[in-house]
């Protein structure tokens, strides 16, 4: 019999509060600076609806994201290019209870971003030439706090809902290049689901949410309503090693609304984007405690008014 991976017990949601893409066009794509607080890959893990023994977790995530959108038109009168380079590290800290409520088990969340190094360059032409700019960032990003989850648990399969909100706390500048925030709320309204039969060691577990975006204040700028699914299938070969295969689907369910630099319409930009790549986990026994340790890559397959890219993930998760 597989035993359950105590990395997985603990959520694997990540906060992405960056706005990567340069003030000189960070309003002409999808999703506020072509980028939103939802990032491939940290929503999507191994046994996503899975929770552990009562008691307090930590989790740390490390990614590396290197990711470009390309020449972009709109009427002739505007394209950009724009090539960014980040590492990303997620401390979060997790709590799980066996008090029930409405039959489910109760936990909290709460994960702290910090940009380590964030690096960008792009080019925007108009009528009246073309420019070009640079820069790098660095800081703690806009923290994610879900205050009330619920996990419900029926034989093999497993639910767990966690409201969120992402909480405007990176530095923020409009005049700057690039910021560690985004500079308004969200909140992300999200669900998981794992099948996971631990005699044959098969898994399937998904999330699936709908992120809605407060306006930011300084440019009047209001990013859609954002869809998000992720999935993974895994086979564990033994109590401590498993091999997977993961895959996000993300797209707006409604155009951005806001003022833009250039000749470009808010309401025709709607962000799309999907990806796919291998994963793997080991489990190690550490005194009384188990260490996991967990490796993801996502290599998108289709972008829209979004960032094209490759993303690597490393993951280590012990109960405390």
């Amino acid at each position: 019999m597989i035993k359950r991976s105590i990395g997985a017990q603990i959520i694997s949601r990540a906060a992405l509060g960056s706005v990567f893409s340069l003030l000189l066009v960070e309003s002409a794509f999808a999703g506020e600076g072509a980028s939103s607080d939802y990032l491939q890959g940290t929503y999507g893990d191994f046994q996503a609806a899975v929770w552990g023994d009562a008691g307090v977790y930590l989790r740390n995530d490390l990614a590396y994201y290197d990711a470009d959108v390309g020449a972009h038109a709109r009427g002739g009168k505007v394209s950009a290019k724009l090539d960014q380079q980040m590492w990303l590290n997620n401390l979060q800290l997790v709590w799980l209870s066996d008090t029930t409520l409405w039959g489910a088990r109760i936990g909290s969340a709460v994960l702290v971003p910090y940009f380590a190094n964030i690096k960008a360059s792009g080019d925007l032409s108009t009528a009246q030439g073309t420019a070009s700019a640079s820069g790098d960032e660095q800081g703690i990003g806009d923290i994610y706090v879900s205050p009330l989850m619920l996990n419900w648990v029926n034989g093999e399969h497993n639910f767990t809902f966690a409201p969120a909100l992402y909480i405007p706390t990176g530095k923020y500048d409009e005049d700057e290049a690039l910021n560690a925030g985004r500079n308004y709320w969200a909140l992300d309204v999200s669900g998981s689901y794992t099948w996971f039969d631990a005699d044959a060691g098969h898994e399937f577990s998904m999330t699936t949410g709908v992120m809605f975006n407060d306006r930011n204040s300084d440019t009047d700028y209001k990013t859609g309503t954002e869809f998000h699914l992720d999935a993974l299938a895994a086979q564990y070969l033994s109590e401590s090693f498993g091999l997977g295969i993961v895959g996000y689907y993300y797209k707006q369910l409604d155009s951005d609304d806001g003022p833009l630099q250039g000749p470009v319409d808010a309401s025709s930009i709607q962000a799309e984007g999907a990806g796919f790549g291998p994963a793997v986990i080991w489990n190690q026994a550490v005194g009384t405690r188990t260490l996991s340790v967990i490796g993801k890559a996502y290599f998108d397959t289709t972008s829209t008014d979004r960032f094209d890219g490759n993303l690597y993930m490393l993951s280590i998760a012990i109960d405390l």
